[in-house]
């Protein structure tokens, strides 16, 4: 990087030697340490008038690895990962390089242009691309590599990583032979995936590995973290890291969709127990499908599931559409779910005309969800913000708190505070991360937002 400056090359390299390293394997810092870097990289670009570079942001997974780890074993693959951190490490221009879990790493890279910035995803390819050597052979090399750029794709670290994510994930599917624009789950019949999800559903010593949840945090006003919200995924073997909305429409319609909520239940109040350790009190949301709501037993397996995992009932927050709150549900299973100590949350809050009665009648009700499609126009849209008021009014007339689901820039969480959201939920505070990228996220938010309010998130 022989264009920057002296001074802000060592500044920035004493800020990256400085950082810990707790991944025992490849001896890399792990996401929340990246985090602090990028933010550091990312203010030194920004707050240089005379500096015209960028910040490149990679995500990067390995090839291979579970093919590795079922034909050699772990121990060959742990092989795999250091030698993939090694050579990140050695790329020109000495990058920031963390693992972000799993096969992932992160790379942070400061660069001249967006076209340097090109030029180091391609050096990264290359480099992955080469073989391993294990013992008397190798086995093939090759990595997927998804670049975002400061000023271009995001201006916040959090935007960058998001983004750098996706474009990793279109560039896995590029390799193989899928279109840019196709839904992953598009690439195989209806068919095939209900009976994968099957499989996924009644095996349970892979259950945990197939179908598994990220944690998407919620903060309120002051930046404290107040809840998360569990969102399932399914790690397809053949088709990778399916989103919700890639399956769950297929398992409403072949009668999977109890399976699945019982499955998210489950391991949502497990993470509980590592994320209240991390922060004490918080409240654990969980999308549950209409079907499970009127079923007569829930309320005596959520009970079950609150015993065996200790988390208590006033924790649990159920998050369902806002048409499911006029379902017939029969007095005694409301009496049942709040002697769960369980509520209710109310997704998409006014945009399907529930009446205001219906809500304020039922006790399980204690929250409401503002849309992601109104909350991204709050800000810079008069009616949108006119209309997120009323809803906001409205909800804290009934004593429901709010939250502004799909925040993305400051301006806008600026704005949803002063109406009276309650929390913010969105890219522009966090993306979904499994539960270990979600802890390393979170000790990095309690040590950079005590004094930084949640509305003074980076435009």
């Amino acid at each position: 990087m022989t264009w920057l400056p002296a001074r802000l090359r060592a500044r920035d390299r004493r800020a990256v030697d400085a950082l810990p390293v707790p991944d025992h394997l490849t001896g890399l810092p792990r996401r929340g340490h990246l985090l602090d870097a990028g933010q550091r990289l990312l203010a030194a670009v920004h707050d240089d008038p005379a500096d015209t570079g960028v910040l490149a942001v990679l995500v990067v997974d390995v090839d291979h690895l579970k093919q590795v780890n079922d034909a050699l074993g772990h121990e060959a693959g742990d092989r795999v990962l250091v030698e993939a951190a090694r050579r990140l490490r050695a790329l020109p221009g000495r990058p920031t390089v963390a693992r972000l879990g799993g096969d992932e790493f992160g790379v942070l890279q400061r660069c001249s242009d967006p076209a340097t910035a090109e030029s180091v995803a391609a050096q990264a390819r290359r480099a992955l691309a080469r073989p391993v050597p294990l013992g008397d052979g190798e086995v093939p090399g090759g990595a997927s590599v998804g670049l975002a750029v400061s000023g271009r794709d995001g201006t916040t670290l959090v935007a960058l990583l998001s983004a750098a994510d996706q474009a990793m994930y279109s560039d896995k599917r590029l390799r193989r032979g899928h279109r840019r624009t196709a839904p992953r789950a598009a690439v195989a019949p209806d068919h095939d995936l209900a009976d994968d999800l099957r499989r996924a559903l009644d095996d349970p010593l892979t259950r945990g590995l197939r179908l598994r949840l990220h944690h998407q945090p919620q903060v309120d006003a002051g930046g404290r973290i107040v809840g998360f919200e569990a969102l399932l995924r399914w790690a397809h073997p053949g088709l990778g890291l399916l989103a919700p909305a890639d399956f769950l429409p297929l398992a409403e319609r072949v009668g999977l969709l109890g399976a699945l909520d019982d499955v998210a239940l489950h391991q949502a109040l497990r993470d509980h127990r590592v994320l209240d350790a991390h922060c004490p009190g918080v409240r654990q949301s969980v999308n549950l499908s209409a079907r499970s709501l009127l079923s007569p037993d829930l309320a005596g397996r959520l009970a079950g599931l609150l015993d065996l995992t200790g988390v208590p009932g006033h924790r649990l927050v159920l998050e369902v559409s806002e048409s499911a709150t006029g379902l017939p549900v029969t007095s005694s299973r409301h009496d049942a779910l709040v002697a769960v100590g369980c509520t209710l949350s109310v997704q998409e809050f006014g945009s399907a005309h529930a009446s205001l009665t219906s809500l304020s009648d039922n006790p399980l009700v204690r929250e409401v969800k503002l849309p992601p499609a109104l909350v991204v126009r709050v800000g810079h849209d008069a009616s949108a913000t006119r209309l997120a008021r009323g809803l906001v009014n409205a909800a804290h007339g009934l004593e429901l708190r709010v939250v502004a689901a799909g925040v993305e820039t400051s301006l806008g969480a600026r704005r949803l505070l002063e109406l009276g959201c309650d929390a913010l939920q969105g890219y522009g505070v966090a993306p979904p991360m499994s539960l270990l990228e979600v802890t390393d996220w979170v000790d990095y938010w309690q040590r950079v937002h005590p004094e930084h309010p949640a509305y003074a998130l980076p435009a």
